[in-house]
């Protein structure tokens, strides 16, 4: 679970500004839960943008800490500025529910670990950009990721981490990366090389494995941290493509086992419930330890079954009842009992 997904932070330059940064936040926000980098023009969205406050619930005004410079542009032991942000909180039922009038998708907080190996070229040398810097390519990677709703990371480059170089990561050896990130426990690794051209702009390639899986992208940019975000972007897009749900509303039957006590019933149907991607759910039959429900959702049955056995105490298992109808769903819970 992404916990500060419906949380957006704004910069302003005053307490003024309240309501500019609402309607941003909430365009971030909505960019978040839809998975689309742009949002359409969309009657419903516009109307809710030209009334943000409708639609959070608490605010806080602070001054944050502004990322430092990388070492190719100096600054990194001058003071770290500071600027005034404010903190929105929106509320997740009100927002699923402009989605839903809106007909655009809901990508829920059940959200892939995303761990993202960069090595950049520059002036003949690399590096790799590591959680514990504090330059413009870290704060590019963490902004970008934050305002995409993923949950990323990148090593920390302590001495377990240091057995991957920069040529390890320019050359993609996977091998090597793939076992120091083993201590990081991350759904999806993604490797990226940021270089910088003769003419000064910026190219990058991405490639992002799950499972053995890879998918590949690129990209050029003017300066290094919008290639870097270039590269969030398209992991996010592609997950999005994944788990974003937006089809038509069905009821899908779904059967889970192994919840023998009214707490554990109650733990199944509350873990059912928070899930962004159930619109509906109505419980169809209950024995012993076997319950029977239809959930509604835009999701297909292929996408629902992953999205509930991502990261959950549910384990999807081949169907026992050959009366079960077609396109059924049928999992273990590993939950309370």
């Amino acid at each position: 679970m992404v916990p500060w997904l419906y949380d957006v932070e704004v910069p302003v330059a005053s307490q003024a500004e309240r309501q500019r940064a609402a309607r941003t936040g909430l365009r971030e926000l909505l960019v978040r839960i839809t998975g689309m980098a742009e949002l359409p023009a969309n009657p419903e969205i516009q109307a809710a943008l030209r009334e943000p406050e409708k639609y959070y619930g608490r605010f806080e005004f602070s001054m944050r800490a502004q990322p430092r410079r990388s070492p190719a542009h100096g600054d990194m032991d001058g003071d770290t500025p500071e600027q005034m942000v404010v903190a929105l909180h929106y509320e997740p039922a009100t927002v699923l529910a402009l989605l839903r009038r809106a007909a655009l998708p809901v990508w829920g907080a059940d959200r892939p670990t995303v761990l993202v190996w960069v090595a950049v070229e520059q002036d003949g040398a690399r590096r790799i950009v590591s959680a514990s810097s504090a330059d413009e390519l870290f704060g590019a990677v963490r902004n970008r990721a934050r305002q995409r709703g993923l949950a990323v990371s990148l090593p920390v480059m302590d001495l377990a981490d240091h057995a991957v170089t920069p040529t390890a990561v320019w050359g993609r050896f996977w091998e090597a990366i793939e076992s120091a990130s083993a201590r990081y426990n991350p759904d999806l690794i993604v490797v990226g090389r940021v270089a910088q051209r003769a003419d000064g702009s910026w190219v990058s390639d991405w490639e992002a494995r799950s499972a053995g899986v890879a998918d590949r992208a690129q990209d050029r940019a003017a300066a290094a941290p919008q290639a870097v975000a270039a590269g969030v972007d398209a992991v996010a897009d592609a997950l999005a493509d994944r788990f974003a749900v937006g089809g038509r509303l069905d009821a899908i039957t779904v059967t889970i086992r192994g919840a023998s006590t009214i707490a554990a019933y109650a733990s199944v149907l509350d873990y059912l419930r928070s899930r962004e991607y159930i619109e509906r759910m109505e419980v169809k039959a209950v024995a012993r330890d076997v319950l029977t429900l239809h959930l509604h959702s835009r999701s297909s049955v292929a996408q629902l079954e992953e999205l509930l056995s991502m990261g959950s105490p549910l384990a999807a298992v081949p169907i026992t009842d050959p009366r079960q109808p077609a396109g059924s769903l049928e999992f273990a819970w590993a939950g309370d009992r």
